[in-house]
């Protein structure tokens, strides 16, 4: 006859140094891991992402303009702190010199990560960061004193060191209970879309979505309406290419549910 699975709890036990259990869940109410959200000039990446908030307090680190946008979600009563961080370079320092300009950025670069660490300290929910590209623009500023490499001799060496630096910042937070959410700009060539900064962003972010600010049904006499369409669904393949209707307040948890890996049924019955 067959039986009814029953989840037991279980503790931690250590083993050659490795900890080991059945049901290590997270602490966070919706791990979701990393997340790239792109989207055009004004298609409302950064509301999505900060939307977050609905679920807890979210740490927002703005690299570029138009992180206003935080004022109305604190006027809805959301936990948003923010640590605006530029990659801008001081008004005395000789773009030229590529040492110089190394020198001038990597206190900024150390600065990011703090924050980052200072978010998953804090418990935040999740780590918004406001873009993907400056943040690749500060760490090429940091480790070469220069933005784009020609991979040539010792360059390429120099290329690798980048994508380092930036994978580490995805290992940071894969260590930990908060989530990282990345915004992205979107370029156009001819009939070509394609996010702007780090191409190693496809592999390290298990979900990629595209917000989308658009007139309802497609009609321009319609208003327009906040959606998300998914770019790359690790674990729900199945959803990519859809595109889903948001409430500005609600949308990331709305996305991230469906997200999220299937859980196996606990009344499954086994032999």
């Amino acid at each position: 006859m067959a039986r009814r699975s029953k989840r037991v709890e279980e503790t931690p036990s250590e083993i050659d140094g490795f900890e080991y259990t059945s049901n290590a869940d997270s602490s966070s109410p919706l791990r979701v891991e990393a997340m790239s959200v792109e989207g055009f000039e004004n298609g409302g990446k950064t509301s999505f992402a900060l939307s977050a908030s609905e679920l807890g307090p979210v740490a927002y680190i703005p690299m570029d303009s138009g992180w206003r946008v935080v004022d109305w979600f604190r006027a809805q009563g959301r936990t948003i702190g923010t640590k605006k961080i530029l990659a801008m370079l001081p008004d005395d320092v000789d773009v030229d010199d590529f040492s110089e300009v190394s020198d001038a950025m990597m206190p900024k670069l150390k600065e990011l990560r703090v924050a980052c660490r200072a978010a998953i300290d804090a418990k935040a929910f999740a780590c918004v960061i406001d873009t993907g590209s400056d943040v690749e623009d500060l760490v090429g500023y940091s480790i070469n004193g220069k933005i784009g490499l020609d991979v040539y001799g010792g360059e390429g060496r120099l290329k690798k060191a980048v994508n380092s630096a930036m994978a580490s910042l995805y290992r940071l937070f894969e260590a930990s209970d908060t989530n990282l959410i990345v915004t992205h700009k979107l370029a156009s060539f001819k009939d070509d879309i394609y996010p702007i900064g780090w191409k190693g962003t496809n592999y390290e972010c298990p979900h990629i979505v595209r917000a989308e600010y658009d007139h309802e049904d497609d009609d321009p006499d319609k208003p327009m309406k906040h959606y998300v369409r998914i770019v790359k669904a690790k674990y729900r393949p199945e959803l990519q290419g859809q595109r889903f209707r948001v409430n500005r307040l609600t949308g990331y948890s709305k996305i991230a549910k469906m997200l999220l890996p299937p859980v196996a049924d606990e009344n499954e019955s086994e032999d």
